[in-house]
């Protein structure tokens, strides 16, 4: 896992109007009516927390947290692997900065 998966994906559920509590023993806690109602493992594992009762809104929660965190698991893992950006490899050839000509080329 990398860094960014619990920020990324308690950031994508925030907007999504889904609390989240703090990361603990390598689990992100996912609120349902202000309770931890489902748990985010490291490698996009999602579970109901044994703990608290399901209820429609648990249940809901826990489809749209277990949708996203195999969408933020993809791409964090992609960005975590993708080799570095070097603007310097980008090649401008066959650019202008002039707009093309409107005129036809004479026959």
């Amino acid at each position: 896992m990398n860094d960014q998966f619990f920020p990324e994906l308690a950031r994508r559920l925030k907007r999504e109007g889904i609390s989240t509590g703090p990361v603990e023993k390598d689990c992100l806690l996912v609120l349902a009516d202000g309770q931890a109602a489902v748990l985010v493992m490291p490698r996009s594992t999602v579970a109901f927390n044994a703990d608290v009762e399901r209820c429609p809104e648990a249940d809901s929660v826990y489809d749209l947290t277990f949708r996203l965190s195999r969408e933020v698991y993809e791409y964090t893992e992609a960005m975590a692997t993708a080799p570095p950006w070097n603007p310097a490899i980008i090649s401008t050839a066959g650019t202008t900065t002039e707009p093309p000509s409107r005129t036809s080329p004479a026959a």
